[in-house]
């Protein structure tokens, strides 16, 4: 007996404007995609960032966070039981993470989620992509929330975009921790919050962080810009920074000034000055 599948909740997506069809893709083309799963009704709702004072949240354990708020074992036994009776591969479950990596063919994976993937060209991008909702079986609609990876076309994009104005006004913050907006914290005192041992310097330890730079604008970091924040704003030294360039022109810094809209340099220095100023610095 066929099961009857119905629409996940927001789970449509369209395709951008100008997007020409291509081929259909590969019924043999191995996916990967990853389930996410609901959290249990009967389990409380995370601490909204915005309605309470972080600081003042207690420190909770790994195993207390997941008796709080993991997913049921037994939704996570239905998903994988439909998984394996579609033909698709359990790669990893996850009750913390409320969610079940699988792995299956293309034309597995369109039967099991109803739905219709096809290759697709927008630009210079080719992707693969579908139009519609994601489907379930009804028996699992009110346990899945979403599935991710059954189309491939790039999501990231830069969030932080300056205009002149603005750009002009902004200047690197003098104080440490004082004078910023509530909640808004520098990456030593949220260090402070999750008990990192003092002195630790990750040694033998390193952090990527990847940028999408847009193929026909600048995006990248100055050198100079992160060791002023370093060394007068948090009084740190600068860590050891390797750039590898995986595909494109690697690090392009522009003047972020706000005449490039495309620009992502912002982003890209912003997201720098976080990470290696966390406790654990990367090291070449």
């Amino acid at each position: 007996m066929v099961e009857r599948l119905v629409p996940l909740t927001h789970s449509e997506r369209y395709l951008p404007v100008g997007a020409e069809a291509l081929e259909g893709v590969n019924p043999k083309e191995k996916i990967a995609v990853t389930v996410y799963l609901r959290r249990p009704p009967e389990r409380p709702n995370l601490p909204d960032p915005d309605r309470v004072e972080l600081t003042a949240q207690p420190i909770v354990s790994d195993e207390e966070f997941a008796a709080a708020y993991a997913t049921n074992d037994a939704d996570i036994d239905r998903v994988i039981e439909f998984a394996q009776q579609a033909g698709l591969n359990v790669v990893e479950s996850s009750a913390i993470k409320r969610s079940i990596a699988l792995e299956g063919t293309a034309d597995k994976l369109q039967e099991a989620f109803g739905v219709r993937l096809q290759r697709y060209r927008r630009g210079s991008e080719i992707f693969r992509g579908r139009s519609g909702p994601v489907n379930v079986p009804e028996q699992l609609a009110d346990i899945v929330e979403a599935v991710f990876g059954l189309d491939d076309r790039r999501v990231g994009a830069p969030q932080l975009r300056r205009s002149r104005r603005v750009a002009a006004a902004i200047g690197l913050p003098t104080a440490r921790a004082s004078g910023l907006p509530a909640n808004t914290y520098l990456p030593p005192t949220v260090a402070q919050m999750y008990r990192f041992p003092p002195g630790t310097d990750g040694a033998g330890q390193r952090v990527a962080i990847l940028n999408f730079n847009d193929p026909d604008s600048h995006g990248g970091y100055a050198v100079d810009a992160l060791k002023v924040y370093f060394q007068q704003v948090l009084g740190l030294p600068l860590p050891v920074i390797t750039d590898v360039v995986v595909h494109g022109q690697g690090n392009d810094p522009g003047t972020d000034d706000g005449s490039d809209p495309f620009d992502t340099s912002g982003e890209v220095i912003l997201t720098s000055k976080w990470w290696e100023a966390a406790p654990l610095k990367p090291r070449s």
